[in-house]
């Protein structure tokens, strides 16, 4: 067992790959998703706002 396998996740890929095709994710995990979209396109906008477009066209 190396030093970094209590760092890593215990799942294989073909476990991931299985949960990722064939099972819809909990409620929490889209919620999740969707906190993370809203950040990263709130941020771009401010920039974009910041910027007022120079960079953009």
């Amino acid at each position: 067992m190396s030093r970094w396998s209590a760092w890593l996740p215990t799942r294989t890929w073909n476990q991931v790959v299985q949960n990722a095709a064939f099972a819809s994710p909990e409620l929490d995990a889209w919620l999740g998703l969707a906190a993370w979209a809203a950040v990263f396109f709130g941020a771009a906008w401010l920039g974009y706002r910041r910027d007022q477009g120079r960079n953009y066209r």
